[in-house]
């Protein structure tokens, strides 16, 4: 399997710069399998001229209520365990680390509240049979940090429309009241899978 990496652009925020990349996964016959866009948010880097594709248009949630909500306590060691996918990032190990930056403690990887959230986008019974395989594609935007051990409360909107089922979804903390995840859109359709987050 390869997954070679491939930038798609580089843009002022103001406060920072968004690079986002695009990484292509493909089996051992060169079939493509699945593609990510990722993001990485450079704190500091800014004063030059934006380069790339328009960036997408930002979803935002209905204003009804959800059709669905999943609730998930973290564990207190959830960051320690999930250094084991490889990401040793002292940021969510370390307390000075994460105090240098900004935070009180050390925060929980942006990947493992997407997984929680993903998780919760399948199990809220919105997709047939919840399977897995329906689910076509993901994208979400980070916007606050998580912390081990806080409760992850992901809301689901099922919206129907043209080429098929789409389910709107945001994730909150329970403890603190803030948005972690926003803009999150799942695809439903036939088998087949992606995923992607800004």
């Amino acid at each position: 399997m390869s997954y070679p990496f491939y930038p798609q652009g580089i843009y002022d925020k103001g406060k920072g710069a968004l690079m986002r990349e695009e990484t292509r996964f493909t089996d051992e016959q060169g079939r493509l399998v699945a593609v990510a866009i990722s993001g990485s948010f450079l704190r500091g880097v800014t004063g030059f001229q934006s380069k790339g594709p328009e960036l997408p248009a930002r979803i935002m949630p209905p204003s009804r209520a959800p059709d669905a909500v999943v609730q998930e306590v973290t564990l207190p060691e959830q960051a320690l365990i999930y250094r084991l996918s490889g990401d040793y990032n002292s940021l969510h190990a370390d307390p000075e680390i994460a105090q240098t930056v900004g935070f009180d403690k050390p925060i929980l990887h942006g990947l493992c509240t997407f997984g929680h959230s993903a998780r919760a986008v399948l199990q809220c019974g919105l997709i047939p049979e919840n399977n897995p395989a329906l689910l076509r594609s993901m994208t979400a935007r980070f916007s606050k940090p998580a912390y081990p051990g806080e409760t992850l409360v992901t809301s689901c909107w099922k919206i129907e429309g043209v080429g098929g089922q789409r389910i709107v979804f945001q994730t909150t903390i329970k403890e603190r009241g803030v948005v972690v995840l926003e803009g999150g859109m799942a695809e439903i359709g036939e088998a087949g899978i992606s995923f992607s987050k800004l």
